[in-house]
């Protein structure tokens, strides 16, 4: 869980996050073998009372809160983004030296743009430790069009 936990956060809130944090998707071995055909969960490799979520679990969550996909990080991935749960569930890898990936272990985010994804990994081969900062496109030069279409 959360350590140290906040003293003036109820228990309840306390478990809310940290099964956000910690839970995982259920591989296909753990969707057969551990998820509970009822709920949709089942208890995490991770141990320690984390949970992990299948095929219901996501299929039931995104219908009761109307949305598309799960974006979830806190889970080390080789190829930077992970895609699973029928490409319901991306899970980003922002860092590539960490977590035993190895030596080809890329970084990953994704670009969302309105109704738009974009899975980007950065190249192991990448080497530049710097970060130069970039002007972004803004909406002012984006024709009022464009912007409708887009919404």
């Amino acid at each position: 869980g959360i350590n140290p936990p906040y003293e003036h956060e109820k228990e309840e809130y306390q478990q809310v996050a940290s099964d956000c944090i910690w839970s995982d998707p259920a591989s296909e071995e753990q969707e057969q073998q551990s998820v509970d055909l009822e709920s949709g969960y089942g208890e995490s490799l991770r141990g320690g009372g984390a949970i992990c979520f299948g095929n219901k679990a996501v299929t039931q969550f995104l219908q009761q809160h109307n949305f598309s996909y799960i974006m979830r990080a806190h889970e080390a991935h080789a190829e930077g983004v992970a895609v699973s749960k029928e490409a319901r569930v991306f899970t980003v890898f922002s860092t590539s030296k960490d977590h035993n990936q190895g030596s080809t272990a890329m970084a990953g985010c994704i670009l969302v743009d309105f109704e738009k994804m974009q899975v980007i990994n950065r190249s192991p081969a990448y080497r530049n430790q710097y970060i130069h900062r970039r002007d972004s496109v803004s909406l002012q030069k984006i024709s009022e069009q464009e912007i409708e279409e887009r919404i």
